[in-house]
């Protein structure tokens, strides 16, 4: 059989995809986004599944299940609208489809608006390494202590927007909590004590679990140190009133031994001095700080100071990493719609239309995916 000249011609104009260039390029460009997304899905995946017992707790890190659902639904509603603008548009009811973008936008927005709350939250209480990465460490120890220390004194130097209030506050932690920790740490070989001191400014700081044991802990030191402060000081009394008779011998013809002996107690009363200085310090510290353990310094109202997070750095890097990039395309997806809004042709705006919906539908299935591994494993 031959065929006719017509029928070819037919065949011949006939697209190769039964699909317009534009949604073609839309799908091909979906398909290029999957890959990508399944690469930063994975990494996740991998990671959390490596870090075994060294991943934080969805409590530790404040993630919110309740936040993600709230998400979840919103975004899901966008994505109800975008699909009646691009129902409209196809059949040329432009005006309608109008008013469902800008609803698939507000919605759109919402979820942002949500998704900034979180990161506000999480830059708050120091569990994202935005600005400085010292924020975050995966365990309690010197170097976290010293952290501290210097995070403070960095904001008590620089931070003009400090009131005098907010400035006493962070001097008490520096002396009362940083620094006592440091001394006593310094001064024991006792491991166990060691970490204790370490854990309770932790838990001060940002209570990430159980902070019973840590408050025990600050309530029998606390104890300890009253006894401890009233005894130092009859000792100081008892050095003083010994001092002065001495400098009385010494106002005559004083001995080797009286000199001597009175050069001790000079020094012996300022090693007492400055111990009486950091317990006193200690307590007034214990005092306006301990009962906030159950919420921590950082939730009421400090400013922010680093935590301890176990496996904390490399779950703020990814989960940084995995919602940002997500965010971005949210943002890439309302300029597209921001951009659609004022097209007046009616074939170009229905194809616009229905690309840009395939595309708010996609950023919804990702979202779906993350929601899942993120919030619910």
């Amino acid at each position: 059989m031959t065929i006719q000249a017509a029928e070819y011609s037919d065949i011949a104009n006939q697209p190769a995809v039964p699909v317009s260039n534009g949604t073609l390029a839309m799908w091909l460009f979906l398909t290029t986004e999957a890959m990508f997304f399944a690469a930063l899905i994975g990494a996740w995946i991998v990671v959390r599944a490596t870090a075994g017992e060294t991943w934080p707790s969805q409590h530790s890190v404040h993630v919110n299940w309740l936040i993600g659902v709230l998400n979840t639904v919103v975004l899901f509603a966008s994505g109800v609208t975008a699909w009646r603008a691009a129902q409209l548009a196809e059949r040329n009811t432009n005006g309608q489809a109008r008013l469902w973008i800008l609803a698939t936008m507000v919605l759109g927005s919402l979820f942002l608006g949500i998704k900034g709350y979180e990161y506000y939250e999480k830059y708050e209480l120091g569990l994202v390494n935005v600005g400085q990465s010292g924020l975050i460490h995966d365990r309690a120890d010197s170097l976290y202590v010293s952290a501290v220390g210097t995070v403070i004194k960095e904001r008590l130097a620089n931070d003009t927007s400090l009131t005098a209030d907010e400035t006493q506050s962070l001097e008490l932690i520096q002396q009362g909590l940083v620094g006592w920790t440091s001394s006593r740490a310094g001064r024991t070989s006792d491991a166990a004590y060691q970490q204790q001191l370490y854990d309770s400014l932790a838990m001060l700081i940002l209570p990430l679990g159980d902070s019973a044991d840590s408050a025990k802990f600050l309530a029998a030191e606390n104890q300890s140190l009253t006894v401890d402060l009233e005894k130092t000081r009859a000792i100081q009394k008892g050095l003083e009133t010994k001092l002065e008779d001495l400098q009385k011998l010494l106002a005559g013809t004083p001995s080797e031994s009286d000199k001597t002996e009175a050069t001790s107690i000079t020094l012996q009363l300022s090693a007492i001095n400055l111990d009486l200085v950091q317990m006193e310090s200690r307590i007034r510290a214990l005092g306006q700080f301990a009962p906030e353990i159950s919420s921590g310094i950082n939730l009421n109202g400090h400013p922010r100071l680093p935590v301890v997070v176990r496996g904390g750095r490399m779950w703020a890097s990814t989960w940084l990493l995995l919602t940002g990039i997500h965010a971005v395309h949210m943002l890439a997806g309302l300029l597209a719609w921001l951009i659609i809004l004022p097209i007046r042709g009616k074939s170009l705006f229905s194809a616009c239309v229905g690309n840009g919906a395939r595309y708010w539908h996609f950023v919804d299935a990702v979202w779906l995916v993350i929601f899942l591994v993120v919030y619910c494993f």
